[in-house]
């Protein structure tokens, strides 16, 4: 029932948290991936697995970018470039929602200004139904610039969970790559990656689906 946006949230609306900076390599996976994985991904010009979806915005054509999942090879050399009010919305599909206790992961690239706003929002697919109201997943940056995740299985305001980095500040103008890996059952399954590193774990049990 709703969209899945690339580089903003506020669905279904005007875009909101939108990012300063450019976006690349969006993949989605119905997997917990390890650290190894993500490593892989990190340097990886394609999915290092079938995904649920991949962008790579090496094929904008009118505004337009492709789901290029199914591509077994290619080059890092596009990317999204997004100012203050750009978005790519994605029509809502059954394969890009997380059914309860299904394990998934979401890595993408990006390079946020310096300068750029606290509060950026890098894939989100979250039914909004007020300020504190959503049901969904999203990635981010927050507060400082640091990698969030925020998981709800409900559109209420005391049933969402966010997993917030400490560190490091993003906003600083070169490429990193980030990554959410989400195991349901486990205590300690979500785990937020910068560059291939650890940055935070956290218990998604709170949020079975």
């Amino acid at each position: 029932t709703e969209n899945l946006r690339i580089g903003s949230r506020g669905q279904p609306g005007p875009a909101l948290a939108p990012v300063d900076g450019k976006i690349d390599e969006v993949r989605i996976y119905r997997t917990a991936l390890t650290q190894t994985q993500i490593n892989d991904d990190k340097n990886s010009r394609y999915p290092i697995m079938p995904a649920v979806a991949s962008w790579s915005f090496e094929n904008l054509v009118g505004g337009q970018t492709y789901d290029t999942r199914h591509i077994v090879k290619g080059a890092q050399e596009g990317a999204g470039k997004f100012d203050n009010d750009d978005h790519v919305s994605v029509a809502d599909s059954p394969g890009l929602d997380v059914i309860a206790g299904e394990d998934f992961s979401i890595t993408a690239c990006i390079e946020a200004d310096m300068g750029a706003p606290s509060e950026m929002a890098i894939v989100d697919k979250r039914l909004l139904l007020g300020l504190d109201e959503a049901k969904g997943y999203s990635i981010y940056l927050w507060n400082g610039g640091r990698f969030g995740l925020q998981l709800s299985d409900d559109p209420a305001f005391v049933n969402y969970t966010n997993y917030i980095s400490p560190n490091p500040d993003l906003r600083d103008g070169t490429w990193h790559h980030v990554a959410a890996s989400v195991d349901r059952d486990n205590p300690s399954g979500v785990v937020l990656y910068v560059d291939g590193t650890v940055v935070l774990t956290g218990d998604p049990t709170v949020q079975p689906g």
